[in-house]
């Protein structure tokens, strides 16, 4: 059983027309387990807030300069969801 076959499942109980508007499954490897950083990567770095309102985004790539492990990622995840409350309390 491939990767896909195993998300189709769970995919077909969120869209029952899954399989009709499906055209492509990619999977992606990669030889990294987290995102590689560059120099001077913080000018770079993605904001979770998006130029698109009431928009916001976090990924692994964010959680800099700490290592980009689960308990960083549920920090960040919670200092984002504070900062969008706080805004409509």
């Amino acid at each position: 059983k491939n990767l896909l076959d195993k998300y189709l499942h769970s995919l077909r109980r969120i869209n029952p027309k899954i399989d009709s508007i499906l055209e492509e499954a990619l999977i992606f490897r990669d030889a990294y387990a987290q995102p590689v950083m560059t120099f001077n990567y913080p000018l770079t770095m993605l904001h979770s807030q998006t130029p698109i309102k009431n928009l916001y985004q976090l990924s692994m790539a964010q959680i800099f300069p700490d290592d980009r492990g689960v308990n960083a990622a549920i920090r960040e995840a919670k200092k984002l969801v504070n900062f969008i409350t706080s805004r409509y309390v």
